[in-house]
């Protein structure tokens, strides 16, 4: 079932990086900021009605000490992800989306203080690995 999950995550993440680079490109209006600001915001509003309509159970707002430290995290991921569309070709982003995991490690590690074993981080290694190889080479 997972994998059907991971595939679907692809496909979707793929799509996005597709259109929103066709958006960037095709209309020089839109300014950058403006676009790193629109997608959360987006996102944002999707939640709140998934939340309220309970599909995937009912709507809870809290606001953790986390979500205010990973905010300023997540507001340069969103500019970077902008000025990436602008600059590099989407193969190369969807490659460059593969290298978040280590961020997620080196925060788990070090500011969780989760222990992870060799074989473990051994197993994250490859697997981004795996994801950046098939990102970058379309014919496997």
């Amino acid at each position: 079932m997972w994998q059907l999950f991971a595939l679907g995550g692809m496909f979707f993440s793929a799509g996005e990086n597709v259109i929103d680079k066709a958006a960037l490109l095709g209309k020089r209006s839109v300014d950058s900021d403006i676009a790193s600001f629109y997608r959360p915001l987006l996102f944002c509003v999707v939640i709140v009605i998934v939340g309220l309509f309970g599909w995937l159970g009912p709507l809870q707002l809290s606001f953790p000490l986390s979500i205010w430290l990973f905010a300023p995290v997540a507001m340069f991921a969103s500019i970077f992800y902008t000025y990436l569309l602008k600059k590099v070709e989407v193969t190369s982003i969807g490659a460059a989306g593969y290298l978040t995991p280590f961020l997620f490690l080196f925060i788990d590690t070090h500011i969780v203080e989760i222990h992870f074993s060799p074989l473990q981080i051994a197993g994250m290694v490859l697997l981004v690995l795996g994801g950046i190889g098939f990102s970058l080479d379309g014919h496997t």
